[in-house]
């Protein structure tokens, strides 16, 4: 009897080689993805922190430079942070911010003039609707109430992929972002 010897493999080898291949592919794709996702949520986490962080420095600088505040609010009802004397050299400065569709905005005040910009610097950064009151004004709220008590500052911002406010439930939870900045502020009193 003559056998001829076939090279090659058989339907079963090619299966189970088939199936570890799968198997492989499965596993990398998913660690990928998984470091994919991280890599996205820690970049949103990085540009609020580094949002936050530079509009709380920069509110804590004012107010301490300052001699006093006063609250109020705006036509819009949007509360309105002024801050009074924050430059030493003339009695006619003040610098304002307040909270105006979801941005935090600081403007320098000469003679009753309000010029300035949004603090938080990216399209994809912006205020969360929680906590409602950003500032804590300790003796109340009106144009005529100047306090020089410590000012607690409270807000979150979130992170807003590519600036679309329409629709937040559509955002992935990878970009799902919120971060909390709160302190205590005491203006400088000049008494």
């Amino acid at each position: 009897m003559n056998l001829i010897r076939k090279k090659g493999f058989s339907l079963v080898e090619l299966i189970v080689v088939v199936a570890i291949f799968g198997m492989l592919f499965v596993v990398i794709s998913n660690t990928f993805f998984n470091s994919m996702k991280a890599a996205i949520k820690a970049e949103a986490l990085k540009e609020v922190r580094q949002n936050g962080d530079v509009a709380m420095a920069r509110m804590i600088y004012d107010i301490r430079k300052s001699t006093g505040y006063t609250c109020w609010k705006d036509a819009s009802n949007n509360l309105v942070l002024i801050l009074l004397n924050v430059d030493e050299t003339t009695d006619d400065l003040r610098v304002g911010y307040r909270w105006n569709n979801n941005n935090l905005l600081r403007s320098r005040i000469i003679n009753a003039v309000w010029t300035g910009d949004n603090i938080i610097d990216s399209k994809n950064v912006m205020l969360s609707s929680i906590p409602t009151t950003y500032f804590s004004c300790p003796d109340g709220i009106g144009a005529s109430i100047i306090s020089t008590k410590p000012l607690e500052i409270d807000f979150t911002l979130q992170y807003v992929p590519f600036g679309i406010v329409a629709n937040l439930s559509n955002i992935r939870s990878e970009e799902k972002v919120e971060m909390r900045f709160r302190t205590t502020v005491v203006p400088r009193n000049t008494n």
